[in-house]
């Protein structure tokens, strides 16, 4: 015998039940969205402060953002050059010539 649970007629009720209340919960809300009203930015007046302020928060976290993505470019530029400067400098303190530099295309 299997040690699962038996599913009696009143188990197979609630279950059916249970996967009917997302979809009855969403038939409700839906019949309620006629008295739903937009927020003041949409809604409301295009020249209001409130308007403004908000379209200046999206330039200002737009440049916020931008100026984190060049500083993350800045640093992996910064370390491509260190590397080449450490390995100009451990080729004249071993005294050969630097190694082959993979950015500069020439291999190719």
């Amino acid at each position: 015998m299997s040690n699962a649970p038996r599913r009696t007629a009143k188990t197979r009720v609630l279950s059916a039940a249970s996967g009917l209340a997302l979809p009855a919960m969403l038939a409700v809300f839906s019949l309620w969205a006629n008295n739903a009203a937009a927020c003041a930015v949409c809604f409301g007046d295009a020249d209001s402060a409130l308007t403004k302020g908000a379209a200046n928060g999206v330039i200002f976290l737009a440049v916020v953002v931008y100026l984190v993505l060049m500083g993350m470019g800045m640093v992996g530029v910064f370390w491509i050059l260190r590397a080449r400067k450490r390995a100009q400098a451990l080729a004249s303190v071993e005294g050969g010539s630097p190694p082959a530099d993979p950015m500069d295309g020439s291999e190719l």
